[in-house]
């Protein structure tokens, strides 16, 4: 039976050495022919686990090339050997999983980074990345960044409102006085995460839906 190395043999009309060379083993291929280890791709994580084998093989499609005793231009080195579709699909899709998983850990990193805030300033500039109910009118001053929850029937009427000060203070009032419960929840004195303050705007809204929900029934 013919082997690979016999076709490349006959191909390169080396007939006269063909006998010679019926049989080949490691040394008549390129290194880069021999696969010494293998690898896997954790699908949860996209990272690649690369282990040795218990005996080296050779890659697909391999052609021996190194021939001692033979003229030298049978002999070639540092053949590239080709890449199969599914050699190459798989290094792609574990390529890609690779790289979305670790967008994803950086955007997981920065996010508690992106959740806190150190002044006024630092406030509006992460309040322009989160969705604030359309329930709330913010206002920005110097002093102080006001969340209005307007009534608007007859004449506009302040229903609740919650004011952070410079000092990153909180005040909260509904219907024209303070309050700092928010029925399980308390109003914290001060705050410095956005999600801290979307949270107290969130019981406010729903205590003043439940107290309206009340007036209406009485």
């Amino acid at each position: 039976m013919q082997t690979g190395a016999h076709f490349f043999l006959l191909r390169s009309g080396v007939s006269d050495v063909l006998e010679t060379f019926v049989q080949v083993c490691a040394d008549h291929f390129d290194a880069s022919c021999i696969e010494k280890t293998t690898s896997y791709t954790d699908p949860r994580t996209g990272r690649v686990i690369e282990v040795a084998l218990p005996v080296p093989r050779l890659r697909p499609g391999s052609v021996p090339t190194v021939f001692p005793g033979c003229p030298s231009y049978l002999s070639v080195r540092d053949q590239s050997t080709r890449e199969t579709p599914d050699a190459k699909r798989s290094r792609q899709e574990a390529s890609q999983l690779a790289r979305a998983v670790e967008e994803s850990l950086a955007s997981y990193e920065a996010e508690p980074e992106r959740d806190r805030f150190s002044s006024l300033e630092e406030l509006r500039a992460r309040l322009q990345g989160v969705s604030v109910s359309p329930k709330w009118t913010v206002i920005h001053k110097e002093e102080c960044s006001m969340f209005l929850n307007i009534i608007d029937y007859r004449e506009p009427c302040l229903n609740a409102s919650l004011t952070v000060f410079a000092n990153l203070e909180v005040f909260a009032c509904y219907q024209g006085s303070p309050i700092k419960n928010l029925g399980s929840a308390v109003v914290p004195d001060s705050v410095q995460k956005v999600s801290s303050l979307l949270e107290i705007l969130n019981n406010l809204s729903m205590l003043s839906g439940e107290r309206c929900t009340y007036r209406h029934l009485a």
